[in-house]
This record gives structure tokens, C-alpha cells and sequence, in this order.
């Protein structure tokens, strides 16, 4: 028998009118530990749980959905298979971990993104709604709405 894992998570993002983001907050709880991060930038720098020490990324990334994925998609405005590179805070909830990652997104059609994690070589082509919001990360997430 596999042990149970339960996961409670709840985000906010604030963003501006370019999809840039502007602050965050995260908390939830792990198999009955509760977590919680946040972000603010400053100028060109950011301030993670109220200390100043990140500052070279520009979307994050949170790893149990893919709601942060559309950040750059929107953000980007890429033409058709013109590959966009960008530096993400990458919140790994699971295992209370924050690093700085390179991602690439490529437009394939209205609909497909090519995602790159350049620091795994992980790939997969997201499926977006007519908004630019992903409804299908293979293998990962499906939107059932």
C-alpha cells in the first residue's frame, strides 16, 4: 500500500498590465505541514519571505500547477516558432525548495507552446485555450472545466 500524500495549496499573483509580475504569496499545507513563500520586487530586485536576495528572474514557476506557465506565454507575445528564453524563481513546494531556472517557450500555432527546461532538458508542448491559459501539460495536468 502507498502511504497518502495530501496537498493544500493556494496562490496569489499580482501582476501588471504586460503580465509582468509585480508580487506573490503562496502558502498551503503537506501531508499536514504547513508552508508558505512570498515575493515582492523592488526596482529590479525581489524580496523572498522579507529578505532581499534574489534578483535576476522575471516569472516564477510553482510546481504543482500549471497557472504560472501562462505568465510568460502572455507576457512574451513570441511570434510563430521564435524561441523566448527566461530566467524563473521555480517553487518546488514538495520539496520546500526555491531556485533560479532557465525556461524556453516557443509558439508553435495559436494553441501550442514548446515549454524547455534548459537546466533538465524536460520538454513538452502546452495546450492553451483561446486566452493563452494552459488547459493540457501532458502527462502533468489537464484543465477539466
Amino acid at each position: 500500500m502507498y502511504p497518502r500524500e495530501t496537498y493544500e495549496v493556494r496562490y496569489v499573483i499580482s501582476l501588471d498590465q504586460q503580465w509582468n509580475l509585480q508580487s506573490f504569496m503562496i502558502d498551503g499545507d503537506i501531508n499536514g505541514v504547513p508552508w508558505k513563500v512570498t515575493g515582492k520586487k523592488h526596482d529590479d530586485k525581489w524580496k523572498i519571505n522579507n529578505i532581499l536576495d534574489f534578483a535576476d528572474f522575471k516569472f516564477i514557476d510553482i510546481s504543482l500547477t500549471p497557472l504560472t506557465n501562462t505568465l510568460p506565454i502572455k507576457n512574451l507575445f513570441t511570434e510563430f516558432f521564435t524561441l523566448q528564453e527566461v530566467k524563473v524563481l521555480y517553487i518546488d513546494i514538495l520539496k520546500n525548495e526555491l531556485k533560479i531556472v532557465r525556461q524556453c517557450y516557443t509558439q508553435l500555432d495559436d494553441n501550442r507552446y514548446l515549454y524547455e527546461n534548459t537546466d533538465t532538458d524536460f520538454k513538452a508542448v502546452l495546450m492553451v485555450d483561446k486566452d493563452g491559459f494552459v488547459e493540457n501539460y501532458p502527462a502533468l495536468f489537464e484543465r477539466i472545466l
